[in-house]
């Protein structure tokens, strides 16, 4: 399995030719470093949350405007979908679905606490090799995933809290999202200390760029 990062929390995962995508929200496109056909052709999407940064109606007609991926989320996400004229097939907490060469675990991960009030999270994890939580550290895993897609900048976590999941966790790899708040020139410090701590627990800190992947085979 290959993964690519499109910019905040949206990951692209391929396999056997098929594309999978998880959150490609309006933070991957505002700045048009972007576009959401850049994402390519997709076999399926999966989305973890409503906050526009993970889900963006406009970016997802876009996206399937050509070719309609299986858009896959939990039935909070799937009636707005449906309010958008989108269809989407509903996954509950626990389920477990086979979508292509992709086995797909719908995780229960409580949304970060926030001022305001928050709305449901599912995470997945993806043939048992990827754990996406979207926008949670709050969450219990049936088994300890290859790589974990870790949010390492948000108003809900600390960067203390997200590596203690990390290093609880101990994944071969972190790919770090939830990174499009942070200015070039602090990211680039806020990675440092994530590799640091990591780095010293025997766990990869793989930041990837546009145009990176990282092979987890």
């Amino acid at each position: 399995m290959r993964v690519e990062k499109y910019l905040h929390s949206c990951l692209v995962l391929i396999e056997g030719g098929k594309r999978l995508a998880l959150d490609p929200g309006a933070f991957s496109f505002v700045e048009e470093k972007l576009r959401p056909e850049d994402l390519g052709v997709l076999d399926a999407i999966l989305l973890t949350h409503e906050h526009p940064d993970h889900y963006d109606p406009e970016a997802l007609k876009a996206i399937t405007q050509n070719r309609a991926p299986k858009l896959i989320t939990h039935e909070t996400l799937h009636k707005r979908l449906e309010a958008e004229g989108i269809p989407s097939l509903v996954i509950g907490e626990g389920d477990r679905l086979e979508e292509g060469v992709f086995t797909i675990e719908a995780i229960r991960a409580l949304h970060g606490a926030l001022p305001i009030a928050v709305p449901f999270n599912l995470g997945y994890l993806i043939s048992g090799t990827l754990f996406h939580p979207g926008d949670s550290l709050d969450f219990s895993l049936p088994e300890n995933p290859r790589a974990l897609a870790l949010p390492i900048a948000a108003p809900w976590l600390t960067l203390k809290d997200a590596l203690a999941v990390a290093l609880c966790i101990k994944p071969q790899y972190v790919i770090p999202i939830h990174d499009a708040i942070i200015k070039d020139f602090m990211l680039e410090r806020i990675y440092g200390m994530c590799e640091k701590v990591l780095t010293q627990a025997g766990i990869g800190f793989i930041p990837l760029k546009l145009g990176q992947s990282l092979d987890l085979d």
